[in-house]
């Protein structure tokens, strides 16, 4: 996943913190592999012969993921950079949700990958949100521009 939202940032010119997350609902690692000779899970042969189309599918994209990534340049310092980040702002957004201090910041320092960063409360709530209501909030705002730029005329 990490590896995938490093290729995103890249491919849209995102700044670092456009693309933190909080963690949630990690069930098992699975290590993913450009190396296509590397067995990954060993029910690979099994997914292959049960679901051929998906499976294909699946490797038409992580082998564009994979060459993507290889155009980098520093690809897995950064990749480290931005799990360091996403700790970080994961074990802050924690402890502030735990304090009844909500006032603390997280500085997270300007690095070769990333801008400076400041982390508030706010910015815990907002990664918090699930799909769906950050979807509402987003829709909202989008009905409130349009009304207000008359981008589609009611009549």
């Amino acid at each position: 996943f990490d590896e995938s939202m490093i290729v995103l940032r890249h491919e849209l010119c995102w700044p670092m913190r456009d693309i933190i997350y909080l963690p949630k609902n990690i069930a098992r690692h699975y290590a993913y592999s450009s190396n296509k000779s590397a067995l990954i899970d060993p029910r690979e042969h099994t997914y292959n012969n049960f679901s051929t189309v998906d499976y294909r599918l699946f490797n038409t994209f992580n082998q564009t993921l994979w060459q993507k990534a290889g155009q980098i340049p520093q690809f897995y310092e950064e990749l480290k950079d931005y799990r360091d980040v996403v700790s970080q702002s994961s074990r802050f957004c924690e402890d502030i949700k735990r304090s009844s201090d909500k006032t603390s910041v997280l500085s997270i320092v300007q690095s070769e990958f990333h801008e400076a960063m400041t982390i508030d409360e706010s910015v815990c709530t907002r990664l918090s949100r699930n799909v769906l209501a950050y979807i509402r909030e987003l829709k909202k705002r989008y009905d409130e521009s349009s009304q207000r730029y008359k981008i589609f005329p009611v009549e």
